[in-house]
């Protein structure tokens, strides 16, 4: 159903923007837990945020079918990698085997989903969705690869810390 899609993507897309926080691909608030909760508050507030930026200029149908677009777009990169690895380089550990026609048919799948509505009905917000996507990489450069933080970047983070109180997690706790 659509709320148990949108339940569980909502906790499990705020565990993801608090992993990829704490592993240095986001902004370290995002990382952090509430001190009494354990909670990634910061990172499920950001989710939320910007769920309701998005549904702003649309209809709650036109969100669920961007983000369906969006998420089968990953799902099919994901899943081209996965065979990419599979064949360039077979002597990898895997912690899982399946055989070689299940990813084939989910990335046929992906392409079918992703490419569908774009032919069906061609908008300019799909190719938004795609700007928006790849407009990361201007912040991933300087931010994350270069490590580049400005002190104002600091300083919102520590009063961000102090407001939600927060504090930076541990590892695997």
């Amino acid at each position: 159903s659509t709320f148990g899609s949108a339940h569980g993507t909502f906790f499990s897309g705020g565990r993801v923007c608090h992993i990829a926080a704490r592993e240095g691909h986001m902004p370290g608030i995002l990382s952090m837990v509430h001190v009494r909760c354990l909670t990634p508050s910061p990172a499920l507030i950001f989710t939320s945020a910007m769920s309701l930026i998005m549904i702003i200029p649309g209809s709650f149908s036109h969100i669920v079918n961007l983000f369906s677009f969006t998420a089968w777009l990953f799902y099919g990169i994901t899943i081209a990698g996965l065979l990419y690895l599979k064949i360039k380089k077979p002597e990898l550990p895997r912690s899982y085997r399946v055989p070689i026609i299940i990813p084939i048919v989910v990335l046929v799948t992906s392409v079918y989903l992703v490419l569908a509505p774009i032919i069906d009905q061609p908008q300019t917000e799909f190719l938004y969705v795609i700007l928006f996507i790849f407009s990361g990489v201007i912040f991933y450069f300087p931010l994350v690869h270069y490590q580049h933080h400005p002190a104002f970047l600091r300083r919102f983070t520590l009063h961000l810390q102090l407001l939600l109180d927060v504090a930076p997690a541990e590892k695997n706790v």
